[in-house]
């Protein structure tokens, strides 16, 4: 029997003594779907608190998105040239950063750097998810 087995002879889960990293990567992906959820929530407290137009309220979905778009390709490019794990850090780090980016944000109060900081957690969500596909 060999370590990937359970008694039975059908295969396990994950391999034994990697419990704590199957753990913790599978409790990630709830934190990166977390972002996708709250843009709606923050597309309404925006328009309160920036008396936004709806065209101006739309471009917290489009800044989101927009990270998605334009780091797809750099993504798969690093991810290619280096390896998965450096994607993986290189997108927790933009993530954190852009998470981030919100305190001083809210210190200066514009609505432009808002739409930065989503810009740049939709970049590391970019590289995150890239990363599921190509594991």
């Amino acid at each position: 029997m060999t370590n990937n087995q359970t008694l039975k002879g059908s295969p396990s889960l994950y391999p034994s003594g990697t419990f704590l990293p199957f753990f913790l990567v599978t409790a990630l992906f709830l934190f990166w779907g977390i972002p996708n959820n709250l843009n709606d929530i923050l597309i309404r407290q925006f328009m309160k608190s920036f008396e936004l137009s709806r065209l101006e309220a739309g471009l917290v979905q489009s800044a989101f998105y927009l990270g998605y778009f334009l780091f797809a390709i750099p993504a798969a490019m690093v991810m290619k040239r280096f390896n998965y794990k450096t994607g993986l850090i290189i997108g927790m780090l933009l993530y954190g950063f852009g998470s981030l980016l919100f305190y001083p944000a809210a210190l200066v109060g514009e609505f432009w750097f808002f739409l930065l900081a989503l810009f740049v957690i939709a970049a590391g969500l970019s590289f995150l998810e890239k990363e599921q596909i190509l594991s």
